[in-house]
Order: C-alpha cells, then sequence, then structure tokens
C-alpha cells in the first residue's frame, strides 16, 4: 500500500512538472509574439521614418549621455533603428577595453573611423593585441595604468610596426605609488606628425622627444627627463610650437639646478591662453616669462613655494608678473583673494589669476612682497565686484588700491585687527569736493564681512567708529545694505545700532558668487 501511495505522489509531481513547463513554454511564446508586436509597432511610429542624418545625430546625442550597458537598447527598438546603428560607424570608436569580446565587435563595427582609446583598468592581452592593429585610427589615446601595463602597452603597439597617423591626443599616466622610473618610448610618438596635445603624469621621457612636435597642449605633472635641460632649451622648444594655447609643468622637473645666465631673444606665444608652472631653486620664471609675449593668456598661475631664496623675487620680478598680466587678455571681473603670499582672481566657476609667492621665516617679508604685488598687479584690475583680505593693509593702501574699483560691491576682511581701523579711514576718507576722488571712492559697495574678529578684544570706540562708517555712507556714496560677521558677532548694542539704521546683518561669510 505504501508503495502504491509513493508511485502516486511521484506521477502526480512529473504531472505538475510538465504542466508548469508546457506554461513556460506558452508563457515564452506570448513573450516573443509580444516583443514582434511591439517592434512592429515601432518600425511604423513616426519617430521610424526620421531622416538618416537627423536619426544619427540622436544616436549620438544618447550615447553621450547614456552608460554604456544601456546603450545597445536603441538597437532593440526596431529593425530601422538597429540597421542604422550597426551601419553608422561613428558609433562605435570608444571601445569599451575591459570587455575583449565587445571591442573586437566595436573595431570591427567602427571600420575606417578614428578611435578614442581610454585605457583605465587592467588590459588583456588580447585586446592590446587587437588594438595594436588599429593604431593607425586612434585620435586619442589615455593610458592611466600600472608600469608593468604601460610597458607592455607601448612594446605591442611598437612591434606592431604601425604608426600614429592620426594620433592627435596622448594622456599618459602611470597608475599606484611607483617611483618615475619607467621612460616612455621616444620611438611609440616619432612619427606622430599630427599629435597636438600631450599629457604625461608620473613617467619620464626624453625632452628631445618634445622637439618636433608643434603642440597646441603641453602639460607635465611629476615627470622625469632621461636628461635635465636648461632655461634656454626649454625656451628653444617652446619657440617650436607657436600654436600652442595651454602649457604647464614644474620647473624643478626640467631644469638643471644652476641659475639662468645665458640671454635669449624674446619672442610670442601667440596662442596661448593658459600658463600653469612652478618654479625652482634658483628661481626661473621671471627669466622664462620676460623673455614670452602673451597677447592671448587669460589664465596664469604661478607657484613659487619651493623657492628658497626668497631676494632673488625682487620688485623687477613681480613687476615682470604684473606686466605679464597686463599684456594678456584677462577679463578681470570675478573676485580677488589676498594672502600672506598668494593672489587669487577667480571667477564663480575658476581661478584664472593664481599667484603663490615664496616663503620665508618672517611673515613680515611675504607680507612686504604681497603687498607689493597687489599694489602693481591692482593697476590692471578695474572691473572686480568682490575682495577678500588676510593681510594687513592700512587705510591709504586700501583708497589707493581699491578706491577706483567703481563695480566693487563687497569687501571681508580677515583676523588682523588693524584691517578694521584701516576700513574704517578707506569708508569714511572724503577729503572734500575738490579731491580727485571725492565721492568716487568706493562707488558701489554695499556690503562688508568680517571674518574671524576678537571683537570682545576690539575698544568700543573702535566698534562705534565701525558703526557710524557703515551707517555713514548713504550720505556721500551708494548706501551700506549687509554686513556679515562670521565665527563671532560684535557686541550686541553694536548689532542693534547697526539694524536700526537700516543695515542687514548676517551670520557667516559673504557669498562667494556675490555680486556675480
Amino acid at each position: 500500500m505504501a508503495d502504491l501511495s509513493t508511485h502516486s505522489y511521484t506521477m502526480a509531481t512529473i504531472s505538475h512538472k510538465d504542466y508548469q513547463s508546457k506554461m513556460n513554454d506558452e508563457a515564452s511564446s506570448y513573450e516573443q509574439r509580444i516583443r514582434e508586436l511591439k517592434t512592429r509597432r515601432n518600425a511604423h511610429a513616426d519617430v521610424s521614418s526620421l531622416p538618416l542624418e537627423l536619426l544619427v545625430d540622436i544616436f549620438l546625442l544618447v550615447q553621450k549621455n547614456t552608460p554604456l550597458k544601456d546603450w545597445h537598447r536603441i538597437t532593440q527598438v526596431c529593425r530601422h533603428w538597429r540597421d542604422t546603428a550597426i551601419n553608422t560607424p561613428i558609433l562605435w570608436t570608444k571601445p569599451p577595453v575591459r570587455h575583449q569580446d565587445y571591442t573586437s565587435l566595436m573595431l570591427e563595427r567602427s571600420k575606417t573611423s578614428n578611435l578614442y582609446i581610454f585605457l583605465a583598468s587592467l588590459v588583456s592581452t588580447a585586446t592590446l593585441v587587437s588594438l595594436s592593429g588599429h593604431i593607425g585610427r586612434i585620435q586619442t589615446l589615455t593610458a592611466f595604468l600600472p608600469v608593468e601595463q604601460l610597458a607592455e602597452l607601448c612594446d605591442r603597439f611598437i612591434a606592431s610596426g604601425h604608426i600614429f597617423s592620426q594620433l592627435e591626443s596622448l594622456d599618459v599616466d602611470q597608475s599606484g605609488w611607483q617611483a618615475v622610473d619607467w621612460i616612455l618610448p621616444s620611438t611609440l610618438i616619432r612619427q606622430a606628425s599630427s599629435l597636438r596635445s600631450v599629457q604625461l603624469s608620473r613617467v619620464g621621457f626624453d625632452w628631445q622627444m618634445l622637439a618636433p612636435l608643434n603642440l597646441t597642449s603641453l602639460r607635465l605633472n611629476n615627470i622625469r627627463l632621461t636628461e635635465q635641460i636648461s632655461s634656454r632649451t626649454l625656451l628653444d622648444t617652446l619657440g617650436q610650437m607657436p600654436r600652442l594655447r595651454h602649457l604647464a609643468f614644474d620647473l624643478k622637473d626640467l631644469l638643471l639646478r644652476s641659475a639662468p645666465t645665458r640671454p635669449a631673444s624674446k619672442f610670442a606665444l601667440s596662442q596661448l591662453e593658459s600658463l600653469d608652472v612652478e618654479d625652482c631653486s634658483p628661481p626661473h620664471i621671471p627669466f622664462l616669462i620676460s623673455h614670452l609675449v602673451l597677447p592671448r593668456l587669460n589664465c596664469l598661475k604661478i607657484e613659487m613655494i619651493g623657492v628658497q631664496v626668497v631676494e632673488a623675487y625682487s620688485s623687477n620680478t613681480l613687476a615682470t608678473i604684473t606686466t605679464t598680466i597686463a599684456n594678456g587678455n584677462f577679463c578681470v571681473s570675478g573676485s580677488l583673494s589676498v594672502q600672506c603670499g598668494r593672489i587669487r582672481i577667480s571667477d564663480s566657476n575658476e581661478s584664472f589669476v593664481d599667484i603663490r609667492l615664496p616663503g620665508a621665516y618672517v611673515d613680515d617679508h611675504v607680507i612686504g612682497y604681497t603687498r607689493q604685488l597687489l599694489t602693481q598687479i591692482a593697476l590692471t584690475l578695474h572691473d572686480l565686484v568682490q575682495v577678500t583680505l588676510v593681510i594687513p593693509l592700512n587705510s591709504d593702501e586700501l583708497v589707493q588700491i581699491f578706491g577706483n574699483m567703481h563695480r566693487l560691491k563687497a569687501v571681508t576682511i580677515h583676523l588682523y585687527g588693524t584691517l578694521i581701523s584701516a576700513l574704517i579711514g578707506a569708508l569714511t576718507h572724503f577729503p572734500g569736493h575738490d579731491s580727485p576722488h571725492g565721492a568716487r571712492l568706493f562707488s558701489n559697495l554695499d556690503t562688508v564681512g568680517c571674518n574671524g574678529f576678537l571683537w570682545d578684544e576690539i575698544d568700543p570706540s573702535v566698534v562705534t567708529d565701525f558703526c557710524n562708517a557703515i551707517l555713514q555712507r548713504a550720505n556721500y556714496a551708494t548706501a551700506m545694505k549687509t554686513v556679515y560677521f562670521n565665527y563671532r558677532c560684535p557686541p550686541k548694542w553694536a548689532v542693534k545700532l547697526l539694524r536700526d539704521g537700516g543695515i542687514s546683518v548676517k551670520n557667516g561669510e559673504v557669498p562667494e558668487e556675490y555680486g556675480f
């Protein structure tokens, strides 16, 4: 009886499984039918009758803003879309090299179109072999790889016998924290006559590799030369690149440890827009920029904190920097920040002047250099809307440097108690109608920020004078609207005095975008 019961249960189980299998088959059949109907429906939709050129433009736009794993869906809308996508080579020019099979497929579909190769993870040998057969089509090559893979990449590309006939941009960066010992083979790009942009980070190379190249962009970061060069050689090489638009390097990576002595002819880099350079010791930046004419320069970043001999930066040296800015193409209409040893001018998005002066053991020394450079640069600053000061200036200096900036909307002072008295004197500087300045001083200023002051330690009479200077601005210039106090506020009686006079008192800092 037990055997019969077990047999019946087994037969029932098999029957249920057969039934479930049958239902699964039917469901699959219906799903397939639904897909076919959707495909036929999509084939007759208005979007499927778009002109081929417009459809390709749409594909390119979708591809640009769609993750790779979702990109395939566009080929599943209808047969027309699939055929259009598969037969449009420019849609397949950025192969995901971490997937060997897909890379091979995209290399095939891209046909003769130029390729954009991005290597930022471990790449299989098979993928490198596939890519080496298409070197002549690579337009941009970015390689962020460990040293071992960089070496294998270069070896296989060189061994292929092909040349970079279409290469325009090369970006090589060693991943990891290994010492900068690996040398980029010069033969890799020796015949890359179309190369226009080179960015090298944490690798070594022979400087002569760059000599025949007419680049538009050269960016070098933490590199090592097989043989360091002189400042004269650097200038000679740059002189052969009249189309340069962007230039960035650290001079300690490039130059011999000797002061520049040989005079060089002055020449123009008439297309250069951005210059980002870090100095070495002994300093070379003054020598270099004094030999360059940069009429289109609109972004200048100079780092001098590695310079040991502060005395090497004389007033004439600072004037050289100022002249470079004055003769460039700077639209100085943003925010100025002045700290001990640093002057930065920026808009709401990015800095376009950033000067870091040499350090010193005595802050007064650096403050003196900062004042000198600020005073000289101020002659070229007419459209600033916001100023932040973290160095001590007196009232005469505030008037001289900032008084006639007629778009200036906000001034923020930090830390130095003497700045409060200086600001009071500057805001109340009104010697008479016969003055060449008169009421024009700070003509548009309506906001003041005070950061980091210990108001309890400031003489109450100074606090009173500060409040009166703010309140009385309306008598002879633009009325003050807002005062920001960050870290600590002045005494309650002072805040009440300001508010009773119609001034908005706020906690925090003046917004960075204020006045833009």
